[in-house]
């Protein structure tokens, strides 16, 4: 996919390009801005290739379900690794990368359920809050919790331990409701 390889190779330019500032300015960059849209963005760009030939391909191999979300969780291990590399900080990579999961997966199963068009809204409206959230004051409050691409850049402390929970919580329940969803798509009739 020639789409997704320009999209990994634009996201590693513009974190190089991004070594010239400040570590709060490159964390703050990936996660206001390339975790939340990029976790948004991979699921649109792959779902409508492969979705029609999803029921052949679940005929072929029974755990295509588990190598689409493996696939899924490989690319953001490697773009929130490429981002705790550049940044610094492999605390702010580990949230990173259980932030991204999280987003990715919802996008994933937003995708399958409602389509595209769906995610690309849903993927908007989750990084504004997120910004929202997490570059104000508002950090500080509950609503961190809430922002959960920001979760690299508020998640300090004590917090971390929550981050890491919820996480894992959020990414077990996406992968049965992914497993299920993906099982009951029919084939593509044209």
């Amino acid at each position: 996919m020639p789409s997704l390889s320009m999209v990994l190779v634009l996201t590693a330019l513009v974190l190089l390009f991004a070594t010239r500032y400040p570590e709060d300015v490159r964390q703050a960059l990936f996660a206001y801005a390339i975790l939340p849209v990029g976790a948004g963005v991979l699921p649109t760009l792959v779902w409508p290739r492969i979705r029609p030939a999803w029921a052949l391909m679940q005929v072929e191999h029974l755990r295509v379900g588990a190598a689409l979300l493996g696939w899924f969780t490989s690319i953001v291990v490697l773009v929130c690794l490429f981002a705790g590399v550049v940044t610094g900080s492999a605390r702010f990579g580990a949230l990173s990368l259980v932030a991204g999961t999280v987003l990715v997966l919802a996008a994933l199963a937003v995708t399958v359920r409602f389509g595209v068009m769906w995610t690309l809204a849903a993927t908007v409206l989750v990084t504004i809050v997120s910004a929202t959230i997490g570059g104000d004051v508002l950090a500080e409050s509950f609503l961190w919790i809430a922002a959960v691409p920001a979760w690299p850049v508020t998640a300090t402390g004590p917090r971390v331990w929550v981050a890491l929970a919820v996480g894992a919580v959020l990414s077990a329940a996406l992968v049965v409701e992914l497993h299920r969803g993906l099982r009951g798509i029919r084939p593509v009739r044209r």
